[in-house]
């Protein structure tokens, strides 16, 4: 099966489109409450508070988006 890609899907993000808005409040509904803490990790590298930062298995060489190649934090 086919996975999402965020990156992409995400562009065409319109608040305005109530299936947009229902889509991403099942996320929110569906996600684990450690990943919905105001505090976790994602929410913060999003926010510029830290960088970006993945287990040593899953980590690229450099910082970098692993969708785009773009430096991550900048």
């Amino acid at each position: 099966m086919a996975r999402v890609d965020l990156h992409n899907f995400f562009k065409f993000y319109d608040d305005r489109n109530p299936s947009h808005v229902k889509a991403v409040q099942w996320l929110e509904d569906n996600l684990p409450n450690d990943y919905l803490e105001d505090d976790v990790a994602w929410a913060d590298i999003f926010r510029g508070k830290k960088s970006a930062s993945a287990p040593a298995s899953s980590a690229p060489a450099e910082d970098v988006c692993p969708h785009c190649g773009k430096p991550l934090g900048k």
